[in-house]
C-alpha cells in the first residue's frame, strides 16, 4: 500500500522545507510537527503560547480533515513546549478544542524548538476509517 501526501490550504509553510504536512498510509494519518502559521503563511501568536496552541491545533485538525478524517479520529498528540511553564496556557487551548473528550493519548515535554519564536509545536496521529 502506497503512502499518500496530505496537503491543506488552511496553513502555508515557508517554502523549501523537506517534509510533508501529513502522510496517510492505509487508515493511519501522521501529521508532521506543526506550528502556528496561518493560510497566509503568517506566524500567529508571537509571544503567546495560548494563541500559538489554538492555531497549531487548527492546523493539525486541517491535515486530518484533508485526509478524510475528523477531530474525533485523532488518537495521539505529542506536544513540545519551549518552556514547561507554558503548560497551563497550552492545556487550556487543548481542552477548548477537544471539549469533554474522550481525549487523544498525549505526551507533553519541554524541548528546544526550531525557531526562537516557536513556543509550542505539535504532531499527531489519527486513524481514519
Amino acid at each position: 500500500m502506497a503512502k499518500k501526501v496530505i496537503e491543506t490550504g488552511k496553513f502555508i509553510l515557508p517554502p523549501g522545507l523537506p517534509f510533508s504536512k501529513g502522510i496517510k498510509k492505509g487508515h493511519h494519518v501522521y501529521v508532521s510537527g506543526t506550528t502556528s502559521f496561518n493560510e497566509k503563511s503568517e506566524f500567529v501568536g508571537q509571544g503567546d503560547t495560548y494563541e500559538q496552541t489554538q492555531q497549531t491545533l487548527k492546523n493539525v485538525v486541517a491535515v486530518v480533515e484533508s485526509a478524510g478524517g475528523t477531530i474525533d479520529d485523532i488518537v495521539k498528540v505529542n506536544v513540545f513546549l519551549k518552556s514547561i511553564s507554558d503548560f497551563e496556557a497550552m492545556n487550556r487551548a487543548y481542552k477548548e478544542l477537544f471539549g469533554k473528550g474522550p481525549y487523544p493519548a498525549r505526551t507533553t515535554t519541554e524541548a528546544n524548538l526550531a525557531q526562537e519564536r516557536f513556543l509550542v509545536e505539535l504532531d499527531a496521529e489519527a486513524i481514519v476509517e
